[in-house]
């Protein structure tokens, strides 16, 4: 027994560190909106509903917000705990000066220097980042106006990036500081993320509401890797000892 609980505590260290590995500055902003969610406890329609938004939206924000533009990414995080950032790549636990304001001006006078300390003529440097010209034109502008994806190319080229930050005190968020259960949970099968209104909790053994089924008295049926419960109801008991600490309790 000693050695089958190693072998499953070995996995959920191999499991942790490639979720964490794995996770993009776009994986950020959907965990952003995932946390918002879950401490206010509502299911992702409830939630648009209650921010005047649309489901789909708030599902695109959640999982690919490279393809949104700057200034709807901007919007869907003004009313959260975190919003964006510029700062230098390679840094860890560093602290931003300031956020991404809606207006995107700080934003384009960065890339303006950007532009200039490359050296290089703006048609050169559009080349570069494989971009149009007007692209780059208008980035120096009116960044906000263009995809997130394009704006973290352009900011690349001086070595900076665009990343989740917190906006009371400008700590900017590392795949550390995230749950396992915000980066790694999902459905079996992989098809789709479990409820972000509700904790998500691993269970290797398979969720205790599982055994109670037909299913688990099916030979080769394989045991919910995840489960979830809601944020009002965390027993302490072993099963439940991974769950986040940091969720307000009512």
């Amino acid at each position: 027994m000693k050695g089958y609980r190693r072998a499953q505590q070995e996995a959920r260290e191999l499991l942790d560190e490639s979720s964490r590995g794995d996770l993009t500055s776009d994986d950020m902003i959907g965990c952003a909106l995932r946390r918002d969610r879950l401490r206010r406890r509502e299911s992702q329609r409830v939630y648009a509903d209650h921010r005047g938004l649309s489901a789909a939206f708030i599902a695109r924000l959640e999982s690919r917000p490279g393809d949104l533009r700057l200034s709807a990414v901007l919007a869907g995080l003004e009313s959260t705990a975190y919003g964006l950032a510029v700062v230098p790549d390679g840094i860890k636990a560093c602290i931003a000066a300031e956020l991404v304001d809606r207006t995107g001006a700080s934003l384009a006078a960065t890339i303006r220097e950007v532009v200039q300390a490359s050296g290089v003529s703006m048609r050169l440097f559009a080349e570069s980042m494989g971009v149009p010209r007007m692209t780059l034109s208008r980035a120096q502008n009116d960044p906000t106006a263009l995809k997130l994806s394009v704006v973290r190319a352009v900011l690349a080229a001086g070595r900076l990036s665009l990343v989740v930050s917190v906006r009371d005190g400008g700590m900017v968020m590392q795949p550390e500081d995230w749950d396992l259960g915000e980066i790694a949970a999902q459905a079996r099968g992989g098809e789709r993320r479990l409820a972000g209104h509700r904790v998500p909790v691993h269970t290797p053994e398979g969720p205790r509401w599982w055994w109670h089924t037909h299913e688990a008295l099916t030979p080769g049926e394989v045991a919910p890797q995840w489960s979830t419960v809601g944020p009002d109801f965390i027993p302490d008991v072993p099963a439940y000892r991974e769950v986040p600490r940091w969720i307000d309790q009512r």
